[in-house]
């Protein structure tokens, strides 16, 4: 339907003074690249089903919104958090919608993330802002925000926003107080990243029947971990998506950088900070063995989550487990 629409239906008229304003927002034809049908590539893979529940969910959006949706969709994703919805909650009605708005809710993430680095592209596509403008992003992502927070189930509406409170937290956190040492660090991921896992878990246990709450706290410390490799993938991992040193060059605190600058002698902490050397950095961590206990320490993580879960609440789905197995052994 919504395919249809963006290529000669009529579409709903804009709603609300967001929409008016990203309309207004949109920049002349040919000043800049333009959002639009043709741009767009229809979702493909085995994530076809949730992509299309994505779009679905803003069908009466405005369509300079869906254009700007559809973009980031067809940018692709691992889908991660909405994964971990669909695996916890199993075969159950309102499941697929659920993980769809979790994963909007991710996605006006990373546009927010983008504006706040300075980003001019992500998974290998432009980022919003540099196509239009950081004024046109931002409304484009609090236009999405409105949407999935008000086609949600109360409670589940509840869960949206306590996850977005958590990630405006982690976000202050990185920009504006940096920390300087691993709990610090934890604390800034626990809110930025571990907010939107700890949302899948409880979202999905919610509609499994589970108590949501031990599986919050699990998802936190599932996204502690997986932020831990990000960190690391950052430092010179191919296929992540996105410049590699991102961190170093935005002078991002990220705890394998700590972990990495202590174990250098003087000399070679002035080399790191004069800036990125990819070779010599993977060649110092390699030598020094830093990366390698991060990743052992995201490891040791994840499993004192997962048994502490299983041994009061009971087992994880075999979906979930596997799911968990990948995030921290990923390369990419």
């Amino acid at each position: 339907r919504f395919g249809a629409r963006m290529h000669g239906e009529p579409a709903p008229a804009a709603h609300g003074p967001l929409a008016e304003i990203l309309e207004a927002l949109e920049p002349p034809v040919g000043t800049r690249p333009v959002l639009g049908p043709r741009a767009v590539a229809a979702p493909r893979g085995a994530a076809d089903a949730l992509e299309l529940e994505m779009l679905r969910l803003l069908d009466d959006a405005s369509p300079t919104v869906r254009a700007a949706a559809a973009y980031l969709v067809a940018r692709g994703g691992k889908r991660v958090r909405a994964r971990l919805v669909l695996a916890m909650a199993g075969d159950v009605e309102g499941a697929l919608a659920a993980a769809a708005r979790v994963e909007w809710l991710h996605q006006v993430s990373m546009v927010v993330d983008d504006v706040m680095d300075g980003a001019a592209w992500r998974r290998g596509s432009t980022s919003l802002h540099t196509l239009h403008g950081e004024p046109w992003a931002a409304a484009v992502a609090l236009e999405l925000l409105r949407h999935v927070l008000a086609g949600a189930p109360a409670g589940e509406r509840a869960r949206l926003a306590l996850a977005g409170v958590e990630l405006a937290r982690g976000q202050l956190l990185e920009t504006v107080e940096p920390p300087s040492d691993e709990p610090g660090y934890v604390a800034m991921v626990g809110a930025k990243t571990g907010a939107l896992f700890g949302l899948a878990l409880a979202t999905g246990a919610d509609l499994a029947g589970r108590d949501e709450v031990p599986a919050h706290g699990l998802g936190v410390e599932v996204g502690v971990a997986f932020q831990i490799v990000d960190d690391l993938l950052d430092l010179g991992a191919p296929d992540t998506g996105k410049p590699s040193l991102g961190d170093l060059a935005n002078g991002r605190p990220t705890w394998p950088l700590q972990v990495l600058m202590e174990r250098l002698e003087p000399h070679e902490r002035d080399r790191l900070a004069g800036g990125p050397d990819v070779a010599w950095i993977l060649e110092r961590a390699r030598t020094t063995g830093s990366f390698e206990h991060c990743r052992d320490v995201a490891h040791e993580r994840l499993e004192r989550a997962r048994r502490g879960f299983e041994d009061d609440h009971g087992a994880l789905p075999a979906a979930v487990h596997a799911l968990l197995d990948g995030l921290v052994d990923r390369v990419s």
